[in-house]
């Protein structure tokens, strides 16, 4: 039994954060004294693709050369495939294409060429070769986002250790940062939030740049739906039904709330960070 305000998507119940939960969030992960680039980006890339933990992590280095303007579409994306033979893991393996916001794109390659990604990558580097000196890995293979050990937050199953180890990472980082949130939002952020919610957010988000167009004939009704099924790569359009029925009841709420005023896909706050040139 699915809970009242929450959508049942591939075995997982999520909620959308509403805007004003949104902004909380944002307004903690926007800290540069307590948040690193890393984890802001690890948050913002499902935020604003609504891809899942899996595939926000094992984004490689390869992956950021299709964010180039030849690769530029209308709507100010690029896109990035993933599934099988992609490098990039998704749930059931299943083929996807993820579009990253040319916003998101450009912090995105400014992390991944900063000094401290370079030195990340170098220590990933020669951890593989002490430790699995029979194994070899392209530099364009290498994973975008590294801890500061010079680990990796996932491993793909492609991945040439991942038969080797006894324990690969599956992403625990997820629990780490909602951990982190928890404790810097105020009372008023629900407290049972987690890492999935934010695939459901931006679902909502979409939902909501997409009704105008709706409502001035720009979009036909049901486009609006078959849209967000694509995005969210749904087999079911019952699943993306689902996802519409809640956020009906969402945007009722929303009518009583102050709507705020920096809408997400125009992302003038979102990405403010500075890097650690050290």
């Amino acid at each position: 039994m699915v809970r009242l305000g929450f959508v049942r998507d591939e075995g997982q119940d999520l909620r959308p954060l509403t805007n004003c939960e949104l902004k909380m969030m944002m307004s903690v992960i926007n800290n540069e004294a307590q948040w690193s680039a890393v984890e802001r980006l690890i948050l913002l890339c499902s935020l604003m693709t609504g891809a899942r933990k899996q595939s926000v992590l094992t984004i490689r280095m390869k992956h950021l050369k299709a964010f180039c303007e030849v690769n530029l579409i209308s709507e100010a994306a690029y896109k990035i495939y993933a599934g099988p033979s992609t490098g990039i893991d998704t749930k059931f393996s299943k083929p996807q294409v993820l579009h990253f916001p040319k916003i998101l794109a450009e912090e995105l390659v400014t992390l991944a060429y900063s000094p401290l990604m370079k030195g990340r990558r170098a220590k990933f580097m020669e951890r593989i070769q002490k430790e699995y000196p029979s194994v070899r890995m392209d530099e364009g293979d290498v994973y975008l986002f590294l801890s500061c050990q010079g680990n990796c937050y996932y491993m793909a199953e492609d991945d040439p250790r991942y038969a080797l180890v006894k324990c690969p990472p599956s992403g625990q980082v997820a629990e780490t940062l909602k951990r982190k949130i928890l404790k810097h939002v105020s009372a008023k952020f629900p407290r049972d939030f987690c890492y999935h919610w934010l695939r459901a957010t931006y679902a909502y988000q979409l939902y909501q740049r997409l009704q105008p167009l709706v409502r001035d004939g720009h979009l036909k009704l049901g486009e609006d739906i078959s849209f967000i099924q694509d995005r969210m790569h749904h087999e079911s359009r019952e699943t993306t039904e689902n996802y519409l029925k809640l956020f009906n009841m969402c945007q009722e709420k929303v009518l009583s709330q102050e709507i705020y005023e920096d809408r997400f896909f125009k992302g003038s706050n979102f990405l403010t960070v500075r890097y650690d040139r050290n």
